[in-house]
């Protein structure tokens, strides 16, 4: 059976590459990953077969069919949480997102955790799916 293709990402629009880890690993499976600067990163697919991996990538990844805002998706949020929130899904450091929001890097840190908080998440991979809306990630 060959394996369907992967869908694009959703964050970035690049096509993933399909990396066979049988001789990284001794139970073997696959590793699928688009940029390497993109939030979504890689998708780890231990002992599954290449078809199973491209499927699960798949289905991982859906594309809203109407993209949805920051206020849509975290309504709990202040607006500026909302703000720390695009930017930490951006990429960056506290000090670099404080820099670009006029903000002390302790006072982004602050903002990060309380985003956390609200949402009931517990990282930045978690955030940057919720806001996605990747709905297997985030309850």
């Amino acid at each position: 059976m060959s394996a369907p293709e992967p869908l694009p990402c959703p964050l970035c629009g690049t096509l993933p590459r399909i990396w066979d880890m049988s001789e990284q690993r001794p139970l073997g499976g696959f590793t699928i990953s688009c940029r390497q600067d993109c939030p979504l990163g890689q998708f780890d697919c231990p002992d599954m077969r290449e078809h199973e991996a491209v499927e699960a990538w798949n289905r991982r990844a859906p594309l809203p069919t109407r993209p949805l805002s920051i206020r849509e998706r975290c309504p709990q949020l202040s607006p500026r949480e909302r703000d720390v929130c695009l930017e930490i899904v951006r990429g960056g450091t506290c000090k670099e997102i404080g820099e670009r929001l006029g903000l002390s890097g302790r006072t982004v840190e602050t903002h990060r955790w309380d985003i956390f908080r609200k949402l009931g998440i517990s990282g930045t991979a978690a955030l940057v799916m919720h806001v996605l809306g990747n709905p297997e990630v985030v309850p």
